[in-house]
């Protein structure tokens, strides 16, 4: 199904080769490096884990309210929400957090989809959702809006004008947030050393 929103990518500075304005700028679909689709079976196998201990996730939460509201979540969501290793494997220049919603939340804007909480910001600046629609997709979308506020008014209109498409499912995303945090890292260190991987991608 063809998500309503638009196509954009919202991230922060990687040095000289993409400036940003502030902690966050919103960035076309095409002044971000393509990806390729094959690399993405949603097992995460290029993500190495983190050893060491872990936090408890709110995972099984959120899987037993998805089950009685009959809402299917992928299984790559459910791998990656329910392994906190694949989690701390992913850095965060901006201090963003993996905090999945207790329940899948009804879209304002497309009728029998629900949106879920993956990730934050650690000042709620923006959310990253996953985008559960009728026929089975899973789109990720970002917005300032928080969905999960059960006191929130906002209008469909207002949700379509402030939420973009960011990917087409979650592995991608968090391969691109990945990458471009790694790099963020690396660029920001005294002595860089860009792997080939981090290279072509900002190539």
């Amino acid at each position: 199904m063809q998500s309503p929103f638009r196509s954009a990518w919202w991230s922060f500075d990687l040095g000289k080769h993409r400036p940003c304005d502030g902690t966050y700028q919103l960035y076309t679909a095409e002044q971000i490096p393509p990806l390729d689709a094959r690399r993405f079976t949603g097992d995460f196998a290029w993500l190495r884990p983190a050893r060491g201990r872990t936090r408890a996730s709110r995972a099984p939460a959120l899987v037993a309210a998805a089950n009685q509201l009959g809402v299917a979540l992928p299984a790559a969501l459910v791998r990656f929400i329910t392994d906190r290793a694949l989690q701390d494997a992913v850095p965060s220049c901006t201090a963003c957090e993996w905090d999945p919603s207790s329940a899948p939340v009804p879209c304002r804007v497309v009728p029998g989809a629900f949106t879920v909480r993956v990730l934050r910001d650690q000042q709620d600046c923006l959310f990253w959702y996953i985008h559960l629609l009728p026929d089975g997709d899973a789109h990720v979308l970002c917005s300032p809006i928080p969905f999960d506020d059960p006191a929130l008014a906002v209008s469909p209109a207002t949700v379509e004008a402030n939420t973009w498409w960011v990917a087409p499912d979650l592995e991608t995303f968090v391969y691109r947030f990945w990458i471009e945090n790694t790099i963020w890292g690396q660029l920001n260190s005294r002595a860089p050393e860009l792997t080939p991987e981090q290279r072509e991608y900002l190539e």
